[in-house]
């Protein structure tokens, strides 16, 4: 929270409003004139946040979540024929350490060439590529 005008308003910055999309919180500043002390303009302009990163683990990378551990889903959304390698290593998931990476060549990330998926460390699935 944040005092303004000795009234406490509920303050999360990464808050979007659902029907406009708007961020909450610059709507609010904007409200109150874009004050200096509380961030003014600049406040949550370049703002990026864990929404981002979720598009690129489930998206791009692929790993479908799921409510337990008993089935790991991954369905990468790469380009065909654009990427020659990539790799998200050290994904907590339901109390396990995941790795998902995919080198054309073998020789980008100490692996065998080709897609893998590892958990703890361990591979658990090998494909030619990603599919």
């Amino acid at each position: 929270t944040t005092v303004s005008e000795e009234k406490v308003v509920s303050w999360i910055d990464e808050n979007l409003n659902p029907f406009t999309g708007e961020w909450v919180s610059r709507a609010i500043l904007q409200r109150w004139g874009w004050p200096a002390n509380k961030g003014g303009r600049e406040r949550g302009k370049d703002y990026n946040h864990s929404t981002f990163v979720d598009l690129v683990i489930t998206g791009l990378v692929g790993l479908r979540p799921r409510p337990s551990n008993e089935l790991l889903v991954i369905n990468p959304l790469l380009p065909p024929h654009i990427w020659d390698y990539f790799c998200i290593d050290g994904l907590k998931y339901h109390g396990v350490i995941i790795t998902v990476l995919w080198d054309k060549s073998g020789l980008r990330y100490g692996h065998e060439k080709g897609f893998h998926v590892l958990i703890n460390g361990i591979k658990v699935a090998s494909a030619s590529r990603p599919r």
